[in-house]
């Protein structure tokens, strides 16, 4: 009974590592170029690319100019909402870090303007998408002023 019942733990242990997923790294060479990168972020299809490419290198200045990048999109260049809602329609993930990026890193002023985009000027068809987009700016806007 008990080596039937290790058997079982060791197939289980073996079946549950078989299925986890390892991030990769960012090494050396991916950071210097996701940090290059981070310059050309001004579109959301250049936005999509670099999640794509460089998630893992996603921390730090990175991270910071990245943060600044989609800040800027969606502060001044709200009528490209729709091709946000297009990118992440069927990607959640992308999603999340879109909304991650909206952050305390940038100024108060791009995050009140986000803030208004999403109540003022949000496509009727996409109100969620917009509450979260609120939803961020608001919050990154209150740990500013911390």
């Amino acid at each position: 009974m008990r080596r039937c019942y290790l058997a079982l733990v060791l197939i289980l242990t073996a079946r549950a590592f078989a299925q986890v997923k390892v991030p990769p790294e960012c090494t050396v060479e991916d950071s210097k170029r996701a940090f290059d990168a981070v310059d050309r972020l001004k579109s959301w299809g250049a936005v999509r690319k670099f999640y794509k490419e460089y998630l893992p290198c996603d921390d730090g200045g990175i991270a910071e100019g990245v943060s600044d990048s989609v800040t800027q999109l969606l502060a001044g260049k709200w009528e490209e909402f729709w091709r946000l809602q297009a990118a992440t329609a069927g990607d959640k993930r992308f999603q999340g870090f879109v909304l991650n990026h909206i952050d305390a890193t940038v100024s108060i002023e791009s995050l009140q303007a986000i803030s208004r985009n999403a109540r003022r000027r949000c496509p009727k068809r996409h109100p969620e998408v917009c509450k979260k987009i609120d939803a961020a700016a608001l919050a990154a806007i209150k740990e500013s002023q911390q």
